[in-house]
């Protein structure tokens, strides 16, 4: 059986750390691990963060964050009414060579797709759907 969170909050950059404490409160009290509960909320973190100035751009709307959990996975989807923007295209970014050789952004694409088992995107009726799964071993 799964247990399922739902949260939909203005896309505002202020109401990440309520968010973060409703995932990371519902992932403890589903058993997760704390290197798991902390992979998760990092991509929470950036996902929500690049909807707010990449998405939305200062513009007024809101994100819906659905998490469920299985004795097996956790779900993550994030859904928005903001610009179509598809995170899993974006290239790898450079991380060999020094700093000056590196193109700012891109590391917290990075970081979900290194912390999550799956990363996938689908754009349908004026909504972003980004969907993030992990697969855990639940104590």
């Amino acid at each position: 059986m799964a247990a399922e969170l739902e949260r939909t909050v203005p896309a505002e950059i202020r109401e990440l750390p309520g968010l973060l404490d409703a995932v990371g409160g519902f992932l403890h009290g589903e058993g997760l691990e704390g290197r798991d509960i902390t992979r998760i909320l990092i991509a929470v973190d950036e996902s929500f963060s690049n909807i707010v100035y990449h998405g939305y751009r200062g513009k007024s709307g809101s994100i819906t964050l659905r998490c469920r959990a299985t004795p097996e996975e956790v779900d993550v989807i994030l859904r928005d009414r903001a610009r179509a923007f598809d995170p899993t295209i974006l290239p790898l970014p450079n991380r060999n060579g020094g700093l000056a050789q590196r193109h700012p952004g891109g590391l917290g694409v990075y970081l979900i797709h290194n912390f999550m088992d799956g990363v996938s995107y689908e754009y349908r009726d004026g909504v972003n759907i980004l969907t993030m799964k992990m697969r855990v071993d639940r104590k």
